[in-house]
């Protein structure tokens, strides 16, 4: 190595793969609902909540820009917002 060279040329070099990505960090499919199918306010959802665990939510009235929420039956957390493709109007 000559007196030019950069110093980083003998660091070890990452690897080419990255280390799988931790479950709590991966990404939940954006939609709970099968393809094509649509929610109205009021409407009891079979979901778990990831709170308490209860698995029956409700669908509760969005507040803009959102069309309807999902909130859970037993300790009432939002759990998540329905956008308006997936709202019956």
């Amino acid at each position: 190595m000559s007196d030019r060279d950069p110093p980083w040329d003998d660091a070890p070099c990452l690897p080419d793969t990255a280390p799988p990505m931790p479950e709590r960090f991966k990404r939940v499919s954006k939609s709970i609902l099968p393809p094509g199918e649509q929610v109205a306010a009021g409407q009891i959802i079979d979901h778990e909540c990831r709170y308490c665990g209860h698995k029956e939510c409700f669908v509760s009235p969005g507040k803009r820009p959102h069309a309807a929420g999902l909130t859970c039956n037993g300790c009432g957390r939002h759990l998540r917002w329905f956008g308006r493709a997936e709202v019956i109007a």
